[in-house]
């Protein structure tokens, strides 16, 4: 004579349901935790291949500084005129184009009083523009500088 009290009796499946529902919680926790360390991996990566092509940039424009610093004399541009470099030299493995510069001679700044009796000394100023490729095609940086050098 071992009855079941009435309370208990009413109460069949009711654990179940709060199981289930607890499960159904658990798991939208779990999708949105795991969607969300997706989106950080992606923005992650996106970050690298920006920081790649900005770098690549400052390489080319590094390497066209360097080649007007290098110069004995004053390179073949007349005002306005650029000169364009490929940006071979630089070993740049990791990205998916090799970066291009531009360098433009702007204008030139006198520093003599001495005028019309010899020629004039001053600085030419030239424009670098470099341009470089992450390791995708779609990050890309570009970057400018002026570059004033003596060559008299």
């Amino acid at each position: 004579m071992n009855q079941t009290p009435y309370a208990v009796r009413h109460q069949d499946g009711a654990t179940l349901l709060v199981a289930m529902i607890m499960l159904v919680l658990i798991t939208i926790v779990g999708f949105s935790a795991m969607q969300t360390a997706t989106v950080q991996e992606r923005m992650t990566g996106n970050l690298r291949d920006k920081e790649v092509s900005f770098q690549a940039a400052e390489a080319a424009l590094r390497e066209q500084e360097a080649m007007l610093r290098e110069a004995l004399e004053l390179p073949e541009l007349a005002e306005g005129a650029s000169q364009y470099g490929d940006g071979a030299s630089t070993d740049l493995s990791a990205v998916s184009g090799d970066p291009e510069s531009q360098v433009e001679k702007k204008y030139f700044i006198a520093d003599s009083l001495d005028l019309g009796f010899k020629p004039q000394t001053g600085r030419d100023v030239y424009r670098i523009e470099a341009k470089g490729f992450g390791q995708s095609d779609q990050a890309e940086s570009v970057l400018e500088t002026l570059y004033a050098k003596r060559f008299n």
